[in-house]
């Protein structure tokens, strides 16, 4: 799962800034500009991929945190509990 959230993020950030300098360079914008508006967005496109990958794999994570718990209290006798 985390190899796939990495990868899309990954083809997502190229995309993006591939149309980003796309429309800065129709638009006859500087080339330095056009270089720093296309690494901003691939640099926030990153960080909002890594943070969707961090809450995913955290939720996955206490999903199988609560289902081990119930499997461990419903083995063990009802006086230990």
């Amino acid at each position: 799962m985390r190899s796939l959230i990495s990868t899309w993020t990954a083809v997502l950030a190229v995309l993006v800034t591939v149309i980003v300098a796309a429309l800065d360079t129709a638009g006859h914008t500087r080339g330095p500009l056009v270089a720093l508006r296309a690494g901003i967005a691939c640099v926030v496109i990153v960080f909002v991929g890594r943070l969707a990958g961090f809450v995913l794999m955290r939720t996955a994570l206490r999903r199988y945190y609560d289902q081990w718990r119930m499997a461990q209290a419903g083995s063990r006798p009802r006086s230990e509990r």
